[in-house]
């Protein structure tokens, strides 16, 4: 799981997972789900951009590896 932590004071914002920070490679298509709202948000590739994300607030994600063909 990865927690989106927005650290601000005053304002939201959106908050980006790069693959490779998390141990996935840049060209990797993943899965991303939201464990709290449990939606599941699409299929991206290198990164996740959130939406925005209230000050002080989180978004706890599932992001699974497809398998490449």
């Amino acid at each position: 799981a990865v927690v989106l932590l927005n650290r601000g004071n005053t304002e939201s914002e959106s908050i980006t997972v790069k693959w490779t920070d998390i141990g996935f490679s840049n060209d990797q298509a993943a899965v991303v789900r939201n464990l709290w709202a449990r939606e599941d948000l699409g299929i991206f590739t290198s990164n996740f951009t959130s939406p925005n994300i209230t000050y002080h607030s989180v978004i706890m994600l599932k992001i699974t590896p497809t398998r490449n063909k």
